[in-house]
C-alpha cells in the first residue's frame, strides 16, 4: 500500500514540476507522508513505475565529496501534452 502512495505522489510531483531528481521527489514524498522512506526506496518505486521514465544523468556537486551522478526522471507523456 505504501508503494502505491509513493507512486501516486511521485507522479503528482513530476506532473507539476517536470523533470526532477529522486532527491527532489523524495523531499515532496516526505512532506506528504508520516512514514520514513529513503531516497533509494523512492527511486526504486519510480524505476518500476510504467508511467515514469529515467531521461538523463546529471552531475551534482557534493559539499565536501566528489561530484556524483544522479538520474533525472519525468512522467511519460509530458512532451505529447505540450504539443497538443
Amino acid at each position: 500500500m505504501a508503494q502505491k502512495r509513493v507512486r501516486k505522489w511521485a507522479r503528482e510531483f513530476l506532473e507539476r514540476n517536470g523533470a526532477s531528481t529522486a532527491q527532489e521527489v523524495f523531499q515532496y514524498v516526505q512532506q506528504k507522508s508520516n512514514r520514513n522512506f529513503s531516497v533509494r526506496s523512492v527511486a526504486m518505486v519510480m524505476a518500476h513505475d510504467p508511467m515514469i521514465r529515467n531521461i538523463d544523468k546529471i552531475t551534482q556537486k557534493g559539499g565536501i565529496t566528489e561530484p556524483y551522478s544522479v538520474n533525472l526522471w519525468e512522467k511519460k507523456g509530458e512532451e505529447n501534452d505540450t504539443n497538443e
